[in-house]
């Protein structure tokens, strides 16, 4: 996540939705320095996930959440199940 940034011309909802993403980012700069991948990480989930991503690519079984469903194999497989604690404490 890049540090937020005021637009010029801001409005007063433009300075509060500025002040929030910038609580956020501090929260996530902080919590970035406690997570750290786990030493073997197990990728049979995100690699499972990708081949019937593949698979599907232009059947109607294709599904458009794949993308989604990679994204969260790939975050698991790094840092493991508990990566989840991070997202909902920001």
């Amino acid at each position: 996540m890049e540090k937020p940034i005021l637009k010029e011309n801001h409005t007063t909802e433009d300075v509060k939705n500025y002040l929030n993403e910038l609580k956020i980012y501090e929260k996530l700069k902080e919590k970035e320095k406690s997570v750290e991948p786990l030493k073997n990480p197990d990728f049979s989930g995100l690699i499972a996930i990708c081949k019937s991503h593949i698979k599907e690519l232009g059947t109607d079984e294709e599904n458009d959440d794949d993308e989604h469903y990679i994204y969260e194999a790939a975050l698991e497989a790094i840092y493991g199940n508990n990566v989840w604690k991070l997202f909902k404490s920001v």
